[in-house]
């Protein structure tokens, strides 16, 4: 489940940058746009009183730039004559307007992202023709800064939203492993009892190495219960859920070398109550929210962790079997999964690994309990 969350949360966020990104996009060029036709209907009105006052020599071009829009440079000149007429806004633009040999066409050099030029021709009495050229801003930069305000706005809104979901996805797993550690019962014991029972499992033999006495792991008679309800609760949470069965070579119950086999699962596997014996010579460990590929790697581990204990315990033919499944989607009982763990551990024995996983299909599984 919260593998799923995590992949759920990433795409989302991917969506939505992507989805901010393009309407910002769409933005720009809807403001482009929106400038190019106001510009449009602005030289459409202009050009015409340029005519006018050329044609009839009466009246003077005084440019006004205030308004929504105006050009910011302006130029009137005949089609093989030098310019008539040149007005700029600012001596920045003189720059870009003269083209050596075109006097009639500016600001070329202008970006045409932020520049749109507008030229029309007009006759005048004498029979010659006149060009009238305008540049105009179609986007301005308060413009584009609103548009950049509000994508940034919604950036910051989705990483609010992304970092509030997984600062509770976080918190919500290390409510899930504070419940599990507390055991069955809900609660921890108190620190007193903790330590008596730490100091009832040790037994100190002199020359030899610390070994535990018996209450190592859980009883087996318990296992089929709390497998049940381990199951029951990963279903409803909508997690996985990872069986080991484990056959230890050396070592019956009751025994030295079956107390340091247990003591060995006990240190290693994170949670030390979802350790249970099982048969004479072997365990079961249950591991929350793990898959049978992360499961199986967890178990090589500890064949290596096992590996190193012997030589420490002198017990070069130390050694084990293992059996792995996972709940894997599908609501199965312990019965099942038991019988899932037993084949593949038969499997294991056969293996040179020693360790074999059963990986089950779910949707094969869904048809046969349809079928069935």
């Amino acid at each position: 489940m919260d593998r799923w969350l995590v992949r759920a949360y990433t795409i989302l966020s991917i969506i939505a940058i992507l989805a901010a990104t393009t309407v910002l996009a769409v933005g720009v060029v809807e403001l482009r746009q929106a400038g190019v036709e106001r510009a449009t209907e602005h030289f459409r009105d202009f050009s015409r009183a340029v005519a006018t006052i050329w044609q009839e020599g009466e009246g003077t071009l005084s440019p006004d730039p205030a308004g929504d829009i105006f050009p910011v440079i302006i130029v009137i000149a005949g089609l093989n004559d030098d310019t008539d007429y040149l007005w700029a806004a600012s001596d920045r633009f003189l720059e870009a307007v003269m083209v050596p040999g075109s006097p009639q066409r500016p600001a070329v050099t202008l970006p045409a992202q932020w520049y749109s030029r507008f030229s029309r021709s007009f006759a005048m009495p004498d029979g010659t023709r006149r060009i009238v050229t305008a540049v105009y801003p179609v986007m301005t930069r308060p413009d584009l800064f609103g548009l950049l305000r509000n994508a940034f706005i919604t950036a910051l809104i989705i990483a609010a939203v992304v970092l509030a979901a997984a600062i509770l996805l976080v918190l919500r797993r290390q409510n899930q492993s504070q419940f599990q550690r507390t055991g069955d019962s809900g609660t921890a014991p108190p620190p007193d009892a903790a330590v008596a029972a730490t100091a009832d499992r040790i037994v100190e033999t002199e020359g030899e190495p610390a070994v535990s006495g018996p209450g190592v792991i859980a009883s087996e008679e318990r296992l089929e219960e709390r497998l049940n309800r381990e199951l029951e609760r990963a279903g409803f949470s909508e997690q996985d859920l990872a069986v080991v069965q484990f056959e230890f070579a050396r070592g019956e119950r009751g025994d030295r070398q079956h107390q340091l086999n247990s003591t060995s699962l006990k240190d290693f596997f994170p949670v030390d109550d979802l350790c249970f014996e099982y048969n004479s010579r072997g365990a079961v460990v249950m591991i929350p929210n793990a898959t049978v590929d992360e499961a199986l790697g967890m178990v090589e581990r500890y064949q290596r962790y096992y590996w190193s204990k012997r030589d420490d315990w002198h017990e070069p033919l130390a050694d084990f079997h293992a059996g792995v499944t996972a709940r894997n989607a599908r609501l199965v009982d312990a019965e099942r999964i038991m019988r899932e763990c037993n084949g593949a551990l038969k499997q294991a024995r056969q293996n040179p690994g020693r360790i074999v996983g059963f990986k089950s299909d779910p949707r094969r599984y869904r048809e046969f309990l349809s079928a069935s």
